[in-house]
C-alpha cells in the first residue's frame, strides 16, 4: 500500500511540532542542501533536533518556502523517506522517526536535507556540537563504552538504563550535575554552542538543547540546565495566536527568548500517580511559603522521583485560588498570602499535589512545571517519600543536610569519580 503525506492530511502517526525540536539553526559554515535520493557518500541527513533549521537553510538556497516542521512515524507502507526531508506538497520540513520509512519515494514530492561533516576543525555543524556534548546512544552497549556518560548515569541513577530505553538522548535531560562530569564539560559545551543565538543580556537560552547555568534562585550547587521548550499555548489576551507569533519570529530570525515563552508557552501537566523527577531546594525566597506545603520543580535529570498522587493543575496560582477559594480577592499574581488556605482546601478536596503549568517566574522564564505537595511542609529537605534509581524504581536514601532533595548518589564526592571519566574530555563523540 503506497500512501502519500499530502498537505495537512496525515495518513500515519504524526504530531505537529511547535516545541523542543523546532527552532534550532544550522551552522552555515557547513551548509545544508536538498538531495533527491539518499544523501551522497560523506553526507548525512539532519537529526530531529536540527531538521527544521536544515530544511530552512536548504530551502533558502533553492528559493523555496518552509511552513514549519512536522514529525511523523511512517513505515514502509508510506512514501515518506526516513529522517529529515522537505515535502513539496505541504511545503513543510518532515522528520520521519521510523528508521525503515519508505524504501522508495518520489523525488518530486520529497527531498532529503543533507549536509557534509567532512569540514576542517574550524567548521563545526550544530549536530556535531550536540553529538559531542550531549550524545545520543543507540544501545546500552554503546553507552557502557562511553567513559563519561556511563559513569554519569551510573552515578546519578545507580544503574545504566535498560535496553528498552534506547535510543537514549542525553539532550532530553533538563538538569546536569557538573560535579559528575569532567571539569571542562561546561566550558566545552558553551564553546560548542557559541554560534547559537542566545540572549546576551541575561545568558538565557533561545534554542532547545542549549546549556545554561541558572534555572532558579535556589538552584543546587554545581548544576547546569538544558533548555527544553514548552508547548505553544494561546493566551486569551493575545492579539496574535501563539502559532502565528511563533512562525513569524522564525521567519524573521528573531530569538525565542523568555518573554516569548512567558506569553505563549505552557507545560503539559503530569497525570495522576505519575512518578516525576523533581528538585526541592532550600532558600530564603521559598522558606516563607513552605510552612504547610512542599514546592518542587519537575526536572528530568535530577535522579530524585516523586509520585504526584491525586493531582490537579492550573495555569497560574490565581486560578487555583479562585477554584478552591471562590470569591477570594486575589485574582492575579502569586497570591502568596493565600497559600495556607489554598493548600488546606486542596487537601480537604482530596488532592495530594497541585501543578502550575504556566508560572514563568524562573530566571529564564517558563523553564519548568511547579509541583506542590499539599499536605507536607517543605522546610525539611527529605520530608517527602522520594524514590531513586532509573525511573524512580529504587529506594532513595536522602541526605537531610544537603541543600536540595537527593538520593545520596548525587552527592558523591568529586574525588570518587572514575579515572576514566576524569581523563575523558566532554567532547567525546559517538556515532549516532
Amino acid at each position: 500500500m503506497a500512501l502519500l503525506l499530502m498537505g495537512s492530511a496525515v495518513h500515519c502517526t504524526a504530531r505537529s511540532v511547535s516545541h523542543a525540536h523546532s527552532a534550532l539553526v544550522a551552522d552555515d559554515a557547513i551548509g545544508w542542501s536538498f538531495s533527491a535520493n539518499e544523501c551522497p557518500a560523506g553526507k548525512r541527513t539532519a537529526e530531529a533536533i536540527e531538521c527544521l533549521a536544515a530544511v530552512q537553510e536548504a530551502a533558502r538556497q533553492a528559493g523555496r518556502e518552509v511552513r514549519g516542521l512536522k514529525e511523523v512515524d511512517a513505515g514502509s507502507d508510506f512514501q515518506v523517506p526516513p529522517g529529515c526531508s522537505y515535502s513539496q506538497l505541504s511545503k513543510r520540513a518532515l522528520y520521519n522517526s521510523n528508521p525503515v520509512g519508505g524504501s522508495v519515494w518520489r523525488s518530486e514530492l520529497y527531498q532529503l536535507a543533507c549536509t557534509s561533516e567532512s569540514g576542517g576543525p574550524q567548521r563545526r555543524s550544530l549536530s556535531g556540537a550536540l553529538n559531542g556534548t550531549l550524545p545520543v546512544f543507540r544501545s546500552r552497549a554503546q553507552l557502557q563504552a562511553h567513559a563519561v556518560w556511563s559513569h554519569y548515569y551510573q552515578t546519578i541513577y545507580g544503574m545504566l538504563p535498560p535496553d528498552e530505553d534506547y535510543p537514549l538522548r542525553t539532550g532530553d535531560l533538563q538538569m546536569l550535575y557538573l560535579a559528575h562530569l569532567p571539569d571542562n564539560f561546561l566550558d566545552d559545551a558553551i564553546n560548542a554552542q557559541a554560534s547559537w543565538p542566545m540572549t546576551a543580556s541575561d545568558s538565557c537560552p533561545t534554542l532547545p538543547g542549549q546549556i545554561y547555568q541558572k534555572m532558579s534562585v535556589i538552584d543546587g550547587k554545581r548544576t547546569a540546565y538544558i533548555w527544553q521548550q514548552p508547548s505553544l499555548s494561546d493566551n486569551p489576551d493575545d492579539e496574535v495566536p501563539a502559532q502565528l507569533a511563533y512562525d513569524e519570529r522564525l521567519r524573521l530570525g528573531k530569538p525565542l527568548g523568555k518573554e516569548f515563552w512567558q506569553a505563549h508557552g505552557q507545560w503539559a501537566a503530569h497525570p495522576g500517580n505519575a512518578v516525576v523527577e523533581v528538585t526541592h531546594c532550600r532558600g530564603n525566597v521559598v522558606r516563607r511559603t513552605e510552612s504547610t506545603a512542599t514546592w518542587m520543580y519537575a526536572q528530568p535529570g535530577s535522579g530524585v522521583f516523586f509520585n504526584v498522587g491525586r493531582t490537579i493543575h492550573f495555569e497560574s496560582h490565581a486560578q487555583a485560588v479562585q477554584h478552591f477559594l471562590p470569591g477570594n480577592p486575589c485574582k492575579r499574581g502569586h497570591c502568596e498570602r493565600e497559600y495556607p488556605q489554598l493548600f488546606a482546601a486542596a487537601v480537604a478536596a482530596g488532592y495530594d499535589t497541585v501543578q502550575f503549568t504556566r508560572v514563568g517566574d524562573q530566571v529564564c522564564g517558563l523553564s519548568a512545571i511547579e509541583i506542590v505537595a499539599t499536605n507536607v511542609p517543605g522546610l525539611q529537605i527529605c520530608g517527602l517519600n522520594y524514590t531513586g534509581g532509573w525511573r524512580g524504581r529504587s529506594v532513595c536514601a536522602c541526605e537531610p543536610q544537603a541543600k536540595c532533595a537527593n538520593c545520596g548518589r548525587q552527592l558523591v564526592d568529586r574525588r570518587h569519580r572514575t579515572t576514566a571519566a576524569l581523563a575523558q574530555v566532554s567532547g567525546s563523540r559517538v556515532q549516532s
